[in-house]
């Protein structure tokens, strides 16, 4: 059993040499498709950005003058072409942001600040140059980089894909999955249950967890409890990950660290000092196939996959491992941790009128709850033999919504 520190530098140098000695391949799609993906080489602007000196605010635009009175001599809207005729000392041209300003002009003074009479505008006072102008090339220049390998891809990256005219973007493939759940007690959606079984929860929400994160997920039927079926399944599987739930705890039919290594895979760890989520397996094979195996329950396994598996995946597309971000939050009632263990436990997080963020710890019926669970949106976490009590704060991660 290892420290979770320890199995998070371990997930990390796995990803690294998977990524080594089978990096994966490139794809190039248009920026409709790019969303959620990951950029696999870094991107160089095409243009100069401004592409010219252009005005920030609606107003009037001149060069250096003494004077507060100026002759105005043509209005120039966004989108229109540079004006070639230079303005001249003691002229301006009115302007509309966004529009490039003519030669001659250096500055702008917004609309508000000024006053027009007839064929002149007059000034309140001096403007320094460059007042309200975004110089060309300002926000990036032609041949600069502006987006970097191994960066997640959304909506401003997107937007500025497109400001740049770039229409096909090289993403990395997306990680296939395999997920499946183990034991002869589950039963999938549509049958009925009989006394001792219960409906396959993790498969479910483990897809949507994995599909959320960009992932192509191959959800199979669930695995009853059989040692030499389960290591043909493994065997069989071509996917980058196996992902299984069940069986890798104590139990005379817990088979998966059994059948695991029956298939090939080589233990990287099994057990991390944590509370839920302890029986936690993962392993690779020499074709460079990684496998995870979550606890059973559906607590452990979602937490399990959420602090363990989604930093994997991250660190498989990117190259960078990150541990999920908790940040320390007021409680508003108190928590004991009686275990040797440190306790991640669930909580209801929310903000007060000023945006203040607070976590109220829930107890729960244990790690099968998922009832209870789903009313929750966040986990804290408690180092072993400790107690708090408001107004202390605790590490808190908020889950996604």
């Amino acid at each position: 059993m290892i420290a979770i520190e320890q199995a998070h530098a371990m997930l990390s140098e796995l990803a690294s040499k998977v990524r080594q000695a089978k990096p994966l391949e490139i794809e190039h799609l248009p920026l409709d498709q790019i969303g959620g993906r990951v950029l696999a080489q870094d991107i160089t602007a095409r243009l100069d950005q401004p592409s010219d000196d252009l005005s920030a605010m609606d107003g009037v635009a001149f060069g250096h003058t003494t004077s507060l009175n100026l002759d105005l001599i043509g209005t120039i809207a966004a989108g229109a072409s540079r004006q070639t005729q230079p303005v001249q000392p003691g002229q301006a041209v009115r302007i509309m942001t966004g529009a490039p300003l003519p030669p001659g002009t250096d500055r702008v003074e917004m609309v508000e600040k000024v006053r027009f009479e007839a064929d002149q505008v007059k000034l309140n006072h001096s403007v320094p140059a460059g007042q309200h102008v975004r110089k060309k090339g300002s926000h990036v220049q032609a041949g600069s980089l502006f987006l970097s390998a191994g960066q997640k891809l959304g909506p401003s990256q997107i937007g500025a894909l497109a400001s740049q005219g770039i229409e096909t973007v090289p993403v990395i493939r997306k990680i296939r999955v395999c997920l499946s759940s183990t034991g002869d007690e589950l039963v999938p959606l549509g049958q009925p249950l009989k006394s001792g079984q219960i409906h396959d929860s993790n498969n479910p929400q483990l897809n949507d967890l994995l599909g959320r994160a960009g992932l192509d997920v191959q959800s199979q039927p669930h695995r009853a409890d059989v040692l030499e079926d389960l290591t043909q399944f493994l065997k069989d599987q071509t996917a980058d990950l196996i992902v299984l739930s069940g069986g890798v705890s104590m139990g005379n039919f817990d088979w998966v660290p059994q059948a695991a290594e029956a298939a090939g895979f080589q233990c990287v760890f099994h057990k991390v000092k944590m509370k839920p989520g302890k029986p936690l397996w993962v392993g690779k094979h020499e074709d460079q196939r990684i496998l995870l195996g979550l606890p059973g329950n559906p607590v452990s396994a979602y937490i399990g996959a959420t602090l363990f598996l989604l930093p994997l995946v991250q660190a498989l597309q990117t190259g960078h491992y990150h541990p999920q971000p908790f940040v320390p939050v007021t409680l508003t009632a108190g928590i004991q941790n009686h275990s040797d263990l440190p306790l991640y436990f669930p909580i209801r997080w929310t903000t007060d009128f000023e945006g203040v963020p607070t976590a109220f710890p829930v107890s729960t019926a244990g790690s099968g709850d998922i009832i209870r669970f789903a009313q929750l949106n966040g986990i804290g976490r408690l180092d072993a033999h400790t107690a708090l009590s408001p107004p202390d704060t605790a590490p808190v991660f908020l889950f996604a919504p």
